[in-house]
């Protein structure tokens, strides 16, 4: 039978009608459970066995499945196996209710892959509190799903439009953009995702978590959801500007911007890369007071992706891998460094390495994280960008003693 229950004032997560499943043989069983939710916003299915819980599940497809452990013909654990298994279903969020407490038990519940456990008789209101943390972790994981789906729906279209914008020669240089400056938002999006991810697996395997300790790992999960978003839209910034990217164009869009505050924002991004997040140390020198600077954020967020990444991959081998980011003032210009402790430039690569194209490193983007690589279009990126501001970009190298890329711009720099 399915039955609506409704109520109270609900919170902003369940303003959106979270479907829940309750799946128990004993009739008072499932007559508690509905008391309890009686004034909720929830809407409420029930089934008395397995059997029929797996008959509806296509039709109603609920966010969180209530589940008894001992019921006849199929048991929870199978049915959780089953939910967990089944594409379309494996990310609804399973509650398995037990009267027994051992941990044999629980720990059987856990590699059904149930995502919490609860032994009867259960208090009302720690049931009111699993479901609530288990449905926000739901809505989340659903937000970050979409938010991943609609990255992707926005660099097919962005794609589309570039493709019947130009189809000369020049068409092959801009996809290659395309496809290496949105690599710094969609590592912020992948990095992000996997600790959420990471953390949701953490809080659920812990046998004895607090209330406080889930709704603070929530809290964590929702913040870098925000962060998730602020690279989708990093990357679509990036590519409609790539659409839009003549001269005029982009000087109408020049806002005054905090370069420190960009800087950090950008690592921010980088910290969740496994190699930039972990194993190169980062030191940065910034002035105090920098003077706004008039230009594009995505101009400098590329700019800033690309030097930091091109400075990990010299210290791959590197013994000491440390990465200094510094900001000055002089004679009218802000000047921008980048110096790294990697294997350097080789003096007769100097003059080619703004060269579009021209690379030192592997270009098969599957090798192994230890073997850098690269289409030569990063450097090359950036000498476009520094030039645009009619500014200069400077690299003072020696092999095996690292590299300082230095970069002199204009206060009020508009586009030539």
């Amino acid at each position: 039978m399915m039955t609506t229950l409704s109520g109270n004032t609900p919170s902003a997560k369940d303003t959106q009608t979270n479907k829940i499943l309750v799946v128990d043989d004993e009739p008072n069983h499932l007559k508690t459970i509905q008391r309890i939710f009686m004034k909720s916003a929830y809407q409420l299915v029930f089934a008395e066995n397995g059997k029929q819980a797996l008959a509806m599940l296509p039709q109603f497809q609920p966010d969180l499945v209530i589940l008894d452990v001992r019921m006849p013909e199929m048991d929870g654990h199978q049915l959780c196996r089953h939910i967990k298994n089944d594409p379309p279903q494996r990310g609804t969020m399973v509650l398995m209710l037990s009267a027994c407490a051992d941990l044999p038990e629980r720990l059987a519940g856990y590699r059904a892959l149930a995502d919490d456990y609860l032994t009867k008789p259960f208090d009302a209101d720690e049931l009111r509190a699993k479901i609530r943390i288990l449905l926000r972790l739901k809505n989340t994981q659903d937000e970050l799903s979409a938010l991943n789906h609609s990255l992707g729906k926005i660099v097919r279209m962005r794609t589309r439009e570039l493709i019947k914008k130009d189809r000369q020669a020049l068409l092959g240089t801009m996809l290659g953009g395309i496809v290496h400056n949105i690599r710094g938002p969609l590592t912020a999006l992948q990095g992000n995702i996997e600790v959420a991810d990471l953390l949701t697996r953490q809080i659920l395997a812990k046998e004895e978590a607090s209330v406080e300790e889930i709704l603070e790992t929530v809290e964590k999960i929702s913040s870098l959801h925000q962060t998730v978003k602020r690279a989708i839209g990093q990357a679509d910034e990036m590519l409609t500007n790539l659409l839009t990217r003549s001269r005029d164009g982009a000087k109408s869009n020049r806002r005054e911007m905090d370069l420190n505050a960009v800087i950090r924002e950008e690592l921010d991004f980088f910290n969740t890369d496994r190699v930039l997040g972990k194993s190169i140390h980062k030191k940065l020198l910034l002035h105090p007071q920098l003077p706004p600077l008039m230009g594009n954020h995505t101009d400098f967020s590329q700019l800033i992706y690309n030097l930091v990444k091109n400075a990990a991959d010299a210290m791959v081998a590197a013994p000491v891998r440390e990465l200094t980011i510094s900001t000055d003032l002089d004679d009218g210009h802000i000047i921008l460094a980048f110096r790294d402790t990697g294997s350097g430039i080789p003096p007769e690569d100097i003059d080619k390495i703004f060269d579009l194209y021209f690379t030192t490193k592997s270009s098969d983007h599957h090798a192994a994280a230890v073997q850098p690589s690269g289409t030569g279009i990063g450097l090359y990126t950036c000498d476009q960008i520094v030039r645009a501001y009619g500014g200069t970009i400077s690299v003072d190298s020696q092999p095996n003693q690292g590299t300082c890329f230095t970069i002199r711009i204009p206060h009020s720099s508009q586009a030539r």
